[in-house]
């Protein structure tokens, strides 16, 4: 070696992220992404002119389209719409601290921050579904009170409602898969060789 002097090993730590903790991430933005769709859409339950979200209602005559806000004592219309921007939020925050988990290089505080972030996606998966169940059964119900039974049974599912349950399939798998690689190691050790004058320089 130049001036005799031996060369200086360094340990550098380099945080890699795992391929499947970033499909998970993704997955959890994509719940955020479709629980969003399925609350400001009014394709929950459909019939042949007629539509009705969390919301409003809207229907078409006389190939006009038109849209109210659904009715105040439709309380259990309310509490979905509730349910599911509780869930929008506890996503929201989940997806925030799943990422500060990636970015941290304590592994400790990892292990910490994933088992909260799972913790989040399992509640959030939880009230969504209540929401899911409850809206139609309530609706239907509600059309057999004050319409003839027999309405009922030209109302269907829309859309919205099944991008509702994608998104709680989206985030289960999220949270199934952090969980089987929640324990990973996400930190690289490397060597790297520096000689004595390029420390100098330095």
């Amino acid at each position: 070696m130049p001036n005799g002097l031996a060369p200086i090993v360094r340990v550098d730590r380099v945080l890699v992220g795992r391929p499947i903790k970033v499909l998970a991430f993704m997955m959890s933005l994509g719940h955020l992404f479709f629980i969003m769709i399925a609350i400001a859409s009014s394709s929950w339950i459909v019939s042949d002119s007629t539509c009705s979200g969390l919301w409003e209602e809207c229907w078409t005559r006389n190939n006009v389209s038109d849209c109210t806000y659904r009715p105040a004592n439709t309380g259990y219309s309310a509490a979905c719409g509730v349910l599911m921007l509780s869930a929008a939020l506890i996503s929201g925050i989940a997806a925030t601290s799943y990422a500060c988990g990636m970015l941290t290089k304590d592994a400790n505080k990892k292990a910490v921050i994933y088992t909260f972030t799972i913790g989040l996606q399992g509640v959030s998966a939880l009230v969504e579904s209540v929401a899911l169940i409850a809206f139609p059964i309530s609706h239907m119900r509600e059309i057999s009170e004050r319409r003839a039974p027999q309405t009922a049974a030209q109302w269907d599912i829309g859309w919205a409602y099944y991008i509702g349950w994608v998104s709680v399939l989206s985030v289960i798998v999220a949270m199934v898969m952090l969980f089987l690689d929640m324990n990973s190691e996400e930190l690289v050790y490397r060597e790297r060789v520096t000689r004595c004058d390029e420390v100098d320089d330095v």
